[in-house]
């Protein structure tokens, strides 16, 4: 049994490959992943430029209730810290509909939802 993996080779182009096991072409996938950020103590804010590496530089925007879904978390629970000066946002057309910067969801995946809103309130976002 074969398995592919896609590799990048030494001009730039991308390139399947097969290896003889799952584990080898995991091997050769796994450096092109970012890795995960360090668990911080409680009351640490990362730095401003780690902040920046993994937010991106995204200008698009989700709905509250779609950024709430992708974490697993209830679109009240947006709208609460948005309210208390934790997330950047904006209402769109009517009182119910906030946008949010979407590259605020890969940060909230990578350190969690509640460091975000701290991130926020300390003026980092």
């Amino acid at each position: 049994m074969s398995h592919y993996a896609i590799i990048r080779d030494d001009r730039g182009a991308l390139q399947v490959r097969r290896f003889a096991t799952a584990a080898d072409a995991a091997a050769v996938s796994c450096e092109r992943e970012l890795p995960a950020p360090a668990p911080l103590p409680r009351t640490q804010l990362p730095a401003p430029v780690d902040i920046a590496a993994i937010a991106g530089r995204d200008s698009g925007t989700l709905r509250h209730s779609e950024f709430a879904r992708r974490l697993g978390i209830h679109p009240d629970t947006v709208r609460r810290a948005w309210k208390a000066g934790g997330l950047p946002g904006a209402v769109e057309q009517t009182q119910r509909s906030l946008m949010v910067p979407a590259r605020l969801l890969r940060l909230a995946k990578a350190y969690g939802f509640v460091p975000v809103t701290r991130m926020g309130r300390a003026g980092l976002l």
